[in-house]
């Protein structure tokens, strides 16, 4: 099951990610944006993040989205996450909220749009899986992605990224990520999430995290 892509620029539309982008346009909730030019950061809550991001570097970048707790703690435009420990303390009001909102699942959106932020549907749902790595769906049982960080990737990708920047990338295997939360960060967790990755990632994202790329 070799998924590999290599892409020196903005996936063509041949690659795997073009697809997992294009993918039955017509069914496909699509995000409404037209710049093909936006230059990313994506913050991930491994061990590297403090010591590689701070607020300092928000202005160099068209758009900031945090991975699940990472949002907690840094100035992001978007939290990218579905787990209640991720999003009560943002309803709860007891974290900085993102300044635009939440790509998360259905089922918090009527308590994202109370609370008056923008509310985007995890990206990676059944018919983009589906239709562009149903090998990936067969080998983890599932026929969407519901991780957080290739649900982020697909996001910067329809937002019309330039260039991604990844911080806190890791796939550290201990208990705890960089603010103390919980969480399954054990290696068949992360050996699943590569297989998505490999379908998502392009040789162009510069990783400031300590996982190896997902393309090796």
């Amino acid at each position: 099951m070799d998924v590999h892509f290599q892409s020196e620029s903005a996936p063509s539309p041949g690659t795997p990610a073009a697809r997992l982008a294009r993918a039955d346009a017509g069914a496909v909730e699509r995000i409404s944006f037209t710049s093909d030019k936006v230059k990313i950061a994506i913050l991930c809550p491994g061990p590297t993040l403090p010591s590689t991001w701070c607020d300092d570097f928000f202005p160099e970048f068209d758009l900031v989205v945090g991975v699940n707790t990472a949002a907690h703690h840094y100035r992001t435009h978007y939290l990218v996450g579905k787990d209640p420990h991720v999003l009560r303390p943002v309803f709860d009001k007891k974290v900085p909220r993102p300044l635009c909102g939440l790509v998360t699942a259905r089922a918090w959106m009527a308590k994202t749009a109370l609370l008056g932020m923008k509310w985007h549907p995890f990206p990676l749902n059944r018919v983009r899986c589906l239709a562009a790595a149903p090998y990936v769906c067969k080998a983890v049982n599932s026929d969407v992605c519901g991780y957080s960080f290739p649900n982020a990737l697909q996001f910067a990708y329809d937002y019309g990224a330039k260039s991604i920047d990844v911080h806190g990338f890791d796939q550290a295997r201990q208990p705890l990520d960089f603010s103390g939360q919980k969480g399954d960060h054990s290696e068949n967790r992360w050996l699943k999430e590569t297989l998505w990755l490999r379908v998502l990632w392009a040789s162009w994202i510069v990783n400031h995290g300590r996982a190896p790329s997902p393309l090796t």
